[in-house]
């Protein structure tokens, strides 16, 4: 018995590579156990090649510069891969489980989540324009744009590094990297109106003023996803202290707003 000719019709059209999301975190070494609890929690993103990239030993700006260049490297060692993201997660910072795919649902060139400073009185990393303070005013769960934040819990997009480097003027760190990052300690310089004085720059903000030069915005998601406790293991407590007293004692944290409480 015959029958009718078979046929295979297939087409091969190339494809680009694989997006790479690259967890990048800096440490001097000691990491506690709140930490690595959390960190073997976060929950990643369905579908997507995740890349563990760990820098221990480096003052935070050159660590964070030498996580920025692996990341990049990634598709001079692999053709099939190319970095997309870069998570920075510092080592005393206790993240959401949905802290990554939280913020990479805003699709934003830079987005943090939110957390305080280590301090009795409750400091949001969230800057407003420059000297201008810190941002209070928002409702839990809002984006705020925003001048600066810290960099211990934020989400980049990898050509956001890639167009700085195109640009020029990063100049190189110690390790003869570049420099995207970069901590200036009492640089001393001289004001438009010929008075000296004394330059202190972040790492995190110098980054962010360059990307801000070229057009980038950033900002910090305040909702419970994209929140962190910033960790203090020498007193083993977190901040804010007041919302990290209730969390311990109740297991949720409220916030006074001026539209009233909200509960986490």
């Amino acid at each position: 018995m015959s029958r009718g000719a078979d046929r295979i019709d297939m087409s091969v059209h190339e494809t680009g590579p694989r997006p790479v999301i690259v967890i990048g975190l800096p440490s001097f070494g000691m990491v506690h156990l709140y930490f690595v609890a959390r960190y073997y929690n976060l929950h990643m993103p369905m579908n997507r090649v995740v890349r563990h990239i760990y820098v221990v030993g480096k003052e935070v700006a050159d660590a964070r510069n030498e996580i920025v260049a692996k990341a990049l490297d990634i598709e001079k060692e692999d053709p099939s891969l190319r970095c997309e993201y870069v998570f920075f997660l510092d080592d005393d910072v206790l993240c959401h489980p949905g802290v990554l795919n939280q913020l990479m649902s805003h699709d934003r060139p830079i987005v943090s989540g939110l957390y305080y400073t280590k301090t009795e009185v409750p400091t949001p990393l969230v800057l407003h324009g420059e000297f201008g303070g810190t941002a209070k005013s928002w409702t839990p769960g809002e984006l705020v744009d925003c001048h600066g934040h810290g960099m211990g819990l934020t989400l980049i997009k990898a050509d956001v590094f890639r167009h700085l480097l195109e640009a020029g003027e990063l100049g190189t760190d110690p390790h003869g990297l570049p420099a995207w990052f970069a901590t200036t300690r009492d640089q001393r310089i001289v004001r438009p109106s010929g008075v000296g004085g004394l330059f202190n720059e972040t790492e995190d903000m110098r980054f962010l003023n360059k990307a801000r030069a070229l057009g980038y915005q950033t900002s910090v998601d305040t909702g419970a996803a994209a929140f962190g406790w910033h960790l203090d293991t020498k007193t083993m407590k977190a901040y804010p202290l007041k919302q990290w007293n209730e969390f311990a004692t109740t297991g949720r944290i409220t916030w006074q707003t001026e539209n009233g409480e909200v509960t986490w």
